[in-house]
């Protein structure tokens, strides 16, 4: 993309473009491009000084929504403000009254910025403090019916410390013998 041609470039090239100079001729004395200069020449013929003027106000991307419809969402939005997007569009569709309704996510943009809806976001992540010292928290584990290489039915009880996660006591003992075998 070309850079824009500057205000004393604008002036220079309509002068020279009246004294007869070709905007070719134009371009390479005064450095600028082409197509831009042609442009310009173009507009000055149709808008008279008027267009010389930088006209940023042209750039970026036109709203393929009415006017109309961004009223009537928002006045839904006024109305009942527990309304959410999906019920505010599914409305506007079963209404028939526009050619082209915004998507959900485009409803949900423009209710925030107006304040109407406060996205939810994420929950905070809880703050898990874990042993830092040693011998501050154990962590007891049990495994029940653990059959062992002879056969026999256990449950293994294991002691960790859980700062330096270091294995501190093992002890099998065999079943109750009054509970039901697995």
């Amino acid at each position: 993309m070309g850079e824009v041609i500057t205000q004393a470039n604008r002036r220079r090239l309509i002068e020279l473009y009246e004294s007869g100079k070709t905007v070719a001729e134009s371009c390479r004395l005064l450095e600028i491009g082409y197509a831009g200069a042609s442009k310009l020449i173009r507009r000055y013929r149709q808008e008279g000084a008027q267009a010389l003027e930088v006209g940023f106000y042209r750039c970026g991307k036109k709203s393929p929504y009415t006017q109309e419809i961004r009223d009537a969402i928002s006045s839904a939005m006024q109305q009942n403000n527990r309304l959410g997007a999906p019920i505010i569009r599914s409305r506007l569709l079963a209404g028939g009254l526009y050619a082209k309704v915004p998507h959900e996510r485009t409803i949900q943009r423009w209710m925030t910025a107006q304040g109407v809806s406060i996205p939810r976001g994420r929950r905070p992540k809880q703050n898990k403090d874990y042993a830092t010292q040693a011998h501050d928290t154990w962590q007891v584990d049990a495994k029940e019916r653990v059959t062992t290489a002879d056969g026999e039915t256990h449950t293994y009880l294991s002691i960790t410390d859980e700062a330096t996660t270091t294995f501190l006591k093992g002890h099998v003992f065999p079943l109750n013998p009054f509970d039901e075998k697995g």
